[in-house]
């Protein structure tokens, strides 16, 4: 069974950090070329948004955080051939489907001669909102998960029972959660 929020990794699974906790740890870090935060407090930061197209543009330098979240994501592998404006397409989608984080729009900021970039937002967590950032690959959720999808399967076998007239299959219980 495939494992919501987990990786796939040489025989085991193992979680994957969601956007959100991922570019907090990358923006703290310090590790990254452009990316930083401009108010702590307020939770906003900047990202270096250099076209790749342009002749100053570093591979090793302007697409690292691209970079990153595509290795974080499974979509780049090291030895595979570079593709920096995918990279950056994939993160930009995902950023922007984040219900929590929101573009501060800076005039002329992708206009910057040396460094092109890019403002967002954190957005804190309103109350209500069960925001699941990090996922257990053992939780009781999964458990849960699991037992409803037996509970799935043997109604649609009883169902068939029902229409083929044939021997009613025994309750499903042989399947490991």
């Amino acid at each position: 069974m495939i494992k919501p929020s987990c990786k796939y990794n040489g025989g085991e699974y193992r979680e994957r950090k969601r956007l959100r906790e991922w570019l907090i740890d990358m923006i703290n870090s310090n590790t990254v070329h452009g990316l930083r935060w401009i108010n702590r407090e307020e939770r906003t930061f900047r990202i270096t948004w250099k076209h790749a197209g342009k002749p100053d543009f570093e591979l090793e330098k302007d697409a690292v955080l691209f970079r990153e979240w595509a290795k974080h994501t499974g979509k780049y592998k090291a030895g595979e051939q570079p593709d920096p404006s995918t990279w950056k397409t994939r993160f930009r989608c995902a950023l922007h489907k984040m219900p929590d984080v929101e573009e501060v729009k800076v005039p002329h900021s992708l206009d910057h001669p040396t460094e092109p970039f890019r403002v967002f937002k954190i957005l804190p967590k309103t109350k209500g909102e069960n925001y699941s950032f990090k996922t257990n690959c053992n939780s009781t959720s999964l458990s849960n998960l699991c037992i409803y999808f037996l509970f799935i399967l043997h109604f649609f076998s009883v169902l068939l029972y029902s229409r083929t007239s044939k021997v009613l299959p025994q309750k499903i219980t042989s399947l490991k959660c």
